[in-house]
């Protein structure tokens, strides 16, 4: 199973990182899960620098938990995190940690890949 998300090129704003969640910096992607299991979740991304490539996430309400790791000087795909989880609505919450980090897309998939299919597909939530 794999859902592909756009996250409209979310980019965090600051300086530096932060321990402070705002509900200003979060994107909050609803999706539905139709067979229990194992899913991955992979951003893709650029983060320029080691101070640049992070973010906050967490899956439904469980705590928020550091992603990092995302640097490159073009768009990448990474792993976010992963997340066992029963059929039905679930939500992936992203927060700003550090400035300069862009994500365009998010996707969600039941591989163990740490990257997204060649060709590259569309969100399913873009026109």
């Amino acid at each position: 199973m794999e859902r592909m998300f756009t996250a409209m090129d979310f980019r965090s704003s600051g300086t530096g990182a932060t321990d402070t969640l705002r509900s200003a910096n979060l994107v909050v992607i609803p999706f539905t899960i139709e067979t229990p299991g194992s899913y991955n979740f992979l951003a893709k991304a650029i983060g320029l620098t080691g101070a640049d490539d992070s973010y906050w996430v967490k899956i439904d309400d469980a705590p928020y938990a550091g992603a990092a790791g995302l640097l490159g000087t073009s768009w990448k795909w990474n792993r976010l995190t992963s997340a066992k989880l029963e059929a039905g609505q679930h939500k992936i919450t992203i927060a700003f940690r550090e400035d300069g980090g862009k994500l365009d897309k998010i996707l969600i998939t039941t591989s163990n890949t740490s990257s997204a299919i060649t060709p590259e597909s569309g969100g399913t939530n873009c026109n």
